[in-house]
């Protein structure tokens, strides 16, 4: 909030001419019948804040003198015609308190945007508007007028340098004026996209009626065109004067629609603004785009219109025209008009079929919308084959009328074509106007099924003005005093801060119960009290326990960890316990055990290797033949041929995939599938590292999946890294014993080498030697990629071998 003190600091930066201390909030304004004045939704309240000479240039009296005092108040000129109230009246408002009266002191006249667009202002002295509004010693802006010859980026930055970091931000007039601007178009775009819509429905009809009656003007005139085309004009001269005609046609009913359009947007207007008082005081605006946009559309749609039935009429022969005024169509030109709207109907509903299988809800609604449209055109092409069932269905009922039924079926039946341009355009508008009944009628439906399936009270009480104004605690009390009454619950609703801001609501607990009827998935209502809280599946990120937005493949790579999920029950127990524990690393999670020792002492994770202790797996007579060890593996793959070594890798790693994802087999996994639509997430892809670590000896690292983003490609990186060399992967004839001796003394020159380099150089052969005699004894030791994950007892036992002799 903006206080006294920062506003006296703003009017004495430097370049600034005044200050303005701005208060505003909520204020409706009630007719003399108790209604209220105005849209309320622009029903606004400030302060009248007089400068050196006693008047605020905001605000001109147009009669009377400015508010003075706690029961004073101007209004704008607008709602005091428009209630009949005159300086001297008393006026029943209500702000964000409860409603009282206030004595009309004076009348002012302004071009506030919440005014000129049907609302109401009323101005109130400066402590009486921080009182009734909310804002008790301070303001919601503070308005600055530069000095002359001081721009506007100039005095903001002066500004800036008094704001309170963090609690106020400066804004020249020119971002407010162009945020206004964005804010207008953006609302103005809903009413646009509405209107858009339905002048799109309206050129659509156009479409067929101006098509029909340019067909009715040529089948009246089939004679004088065929004298023409029988003294010599050519079948393009007739189309070319029909499309003449429909130009000119198009044009001037263009701008007689436009000045019409004109005419019905001003009556509008007024018609709105008498009726609810929401409509704008400006001006009418006509933009030049909006001119050219309807000239244009409604020529050419015209033109489009014409030119079938203007190249329908070039095509009648002249003799033919003579002695007939209507010449039938021809069985190839049926033919192929039937066969087209057979495809443009069969596209249009397979579009259908495909929009309902889109997820994606916007995506699904335009193709849905434009496959409708496309079905739509195809059954108005097939119109004529469709005409002779329909009016043979009609037969028993054109029947009751007579001889004037019979004649009208026999007419319709002889010309399909004529028959179905009549009926075209009434068969859009009719198939228009039931699809948007349909639709309209469907979500006012579902809206109403939802409203009351969890709301059992009959009234919601609520401000009429727009954003959230709060009620006074008094309502609440007067209406569970009355006796028509049985319960009432507050709702109050404050926003939360942080990575993830919600809404908290307040209700009354005894008796919200009673007012509404929740579904609930866990749990009850109960009886809501400061220590019990009810929350959504959304917040709760679940609907089955902590564990519920898990899926099958994340559960069971749990398992197999020995980590379980958490029930709702499980895990607010836990919450409970590690709340009220002092220990600072306290993890509550679930864990099997067993699960966890059957590991292994390689698979049990780092963090878990101290609580257990790995079981030993004795081998019977009867049980498999052991897992094969990394070396076995990489001597088997070096004495197969290129082809067949590719083929086993291929299968360890599809192998390796179906454990992890939980597949029941390995040929479910598609070799070409890239790990992302096979579903691996980071711990997964962790996991299969992890698995291939194990079963080829290689220290892979964490980004393996994502480098090498297929099974296929995996498995043929890990052939370079396995069997980099299959020729030199057999042993030699002499074995591993009789190249000790060569092998011993390549190591002794290596040791003088090294003795006669640097620190470094010793140190690393040192450190090589020392595993090397611990891989003979048997004793285990840590690599470099192991110290991250070790644990403390392995870490000391380490620090102890290495530096032991030190």
């Amino acid at each position: 909030m903006l206080d006294q003190k920062l506003l006296d600091k703003a009017a004495r930066v430097p370049g600034a001419a005044s200050a303005t201390g701005i208060v505003s909030g909520f204020t409706a304004i009630a007719d003399k019948n108790g209604e209220p004045l105005g849209d309320a939704h622009h029903s606004e309240g400030g302060n009248y804040f007089p400068g050196a000479d006693g008047k605020d240039a905001r605000y001109p009296m147009r009669s009377g003198v400015p508010p003075h005092g706690p029961h004073e108040f101007a209004l704008d000129a607008h709602t005091a015609d428009k209630g009949g109230y005159k300086v001297g009246d008393t006026v029943r408002i209500a702000g964000n308190g409860p409603a009282h009266e206030q004595k009309l002191t004076g009348i002012f006249t302004t071009n506030d945007s919440q005014v000129t667009s049907g609302g109401s202002l009323a101005l109130f002295d400066t402590p009486t508007a921080q009182k009734l509004l909310g804002t008790p010693g301070g303001f919601n802006q503070i308005q600055i007028k530069a000095a002359a010859g001081t721009s506007q980026t100039a005095l903001k930055s002066a500004v800036e340098t008094v704001l309170p970091k963090g609690r106020a931000e400066a804004s020249t007039g020119k971002q407010l004026a162009d945020g206004l601007a964005k804010m207008i178009a953006e609302n103005a775009a809903t009413e646009q996209t509405f209107f858009l819509v339905f002048a799109g429905i309206a050129l659509f009809v156009g479409i067929f009626l101006i098509a029909n009656t340019f067909t009715m003007l040529v089948a009246q005139r089939t004679q004088e065109l065929a004298l023409l085309r029988a003294v010599g004009v050519s079948r393009r001269q007739v189309t070319r004067s029909v499309l003449i005609e429909a130009f000119v046609v198009g044009v001037i009913a263009s701008v007689v629609g436009l000045v019409a359009g004109i005419g019905v947007g001003a009556g509008m207007c007024a018609l709105v603004g008498s009726l609810s008082g929401s409509s704008s005081d400006g001006p009418l605006v006509v933009p030049f785009s909006a001119v050219l946009t309807a000239l244009l559309v409604g020529t050419l749609i015209t033109v489009l219109s014409a030119w079938l039935p203007g190249r329908r009429a070039a095509k009648i022969p002249p003799v033919a025209a003579m002695s007939s005024v209507h010449a039938a169509p021809t069985l190839k030109s049926l033919v192929v008009r039937n066969t087209i709207g057979a495809l443009i109907t069969g596209a249009g509903m397979a579009g259908v079929l495909a929009a309902i299988q889109i997820s994606n809800d916007k995506l699904s609604m335009r193709v849905l919308t434009l496959s409708a449209a496309v079905v739509m055109v195809g059954v108005f092409i097939l119109t004529p084959l469709l005409s002779r069932p329909v009016i043979a269905l009609a037969a028993p009922v054109l029947r009751t009328f007579g001889v004037a039924g019979t004649l009208a079926r026999l007419n319709a039946v002889r010309n399909p074509r004529r028959t179905a341009a009549t009926a075209s355009a009434l068969m859009v508008g009719v198939t228009l106007i039931t699809g948007l009944t349909v639709i309209a009628t469907s979500m006012q439906t579902t809206i109403e099924k939802k409203a009351v399936a969890s709301l059992k009270a009959d009234y919601l009480v609520s401000m009429a003005s727009q954003g959230g104004t709060p009620l006074s605690p008094d309502v609440a009390k007067k209406l569970s005093t009355l006796d028509e009454v049985t319960a009432v619950s507050p709702l109050r609703q404050s926003g939360t801060s942080g990575a993830d801001p919600t809404f908290l609501t307040a209700v009354d607990g005894k008796n919200f119960g009673k007012l509404t009827q929740l579904d609930f998935a866990q749990g009850s209502l109960g009886e809501i009290r400061g220590d019990r809280v009810v929350v959504d599946n959304t917040t709760a990120g679940t609907t089955d326990g902590m564990g519920g937005g898990l899926g099958a493949a994340d559960r069971a790579r749990m398992d197999r960890t020995g980590i379980r999920a958490l029930t709702v029950e499980q895990g607010l127990a836990l919450w409970d316990t590690a709340t009220g524990s002092d220990r600072v690393h306290l993890v509550p999670i679930g864990l099997d055990l067993v699960t966890v020792a059957g590991l292994g002492e390689e698979g049990i994770p780092p963090l878990l290797r101290d609580l257990v202790r790995p079981a030993r797996r004795r081998r019977s007579a009867r049980s498999a033949a052991p897992a094969e060890s990394p070396a076995d593996l990489a001597r088997r793959l070096g004495r197969l041929s290129p082809t067949e070594r590719d083929r086993q890798l291929l299968n360890l790693v599809l192998g390796q995939i179906a454990a992890v994802l939980g597949y029941p087999s390995a040929d479910g996994v598609p070799a070409d599938g890239p790990f992302g639509d096979l579903g691996f997430d980071s711990l997964s892809s962790v996991e299969l590292r992890n698995r291939l670590n194990t079963a080829t000896g290689l220290n892979l690292p964490a980004s393996l999946v994502f480098d090498h983003p297929t099974p296929a490609i995996l498995a043929a990186h890990l052939g370079t890294e396995v069997a980099p060399d299959a020729a030199g992967a057999e042993e030699p004839a002499d074995g591993p014993a009789e190249r000790g001796p060569d092998q011993l003394s390549g190591l002794a020159q290596a040791v003088e080498e090294a003795l006669a380099g640097e620190n470094a150089q010793r140190d690393a052969l040192r450190g090589q030697l020392r595993a090397a005699l611990r891989a003979l004894d048997g004793e285990p030791g840590l690599g470099v990629d192991e110290l991250s994950s070790a644990s403390v007892d392995q870490l000391y036992a380490f620090v102890d071998r290495e530096l032991g002799d030190a």
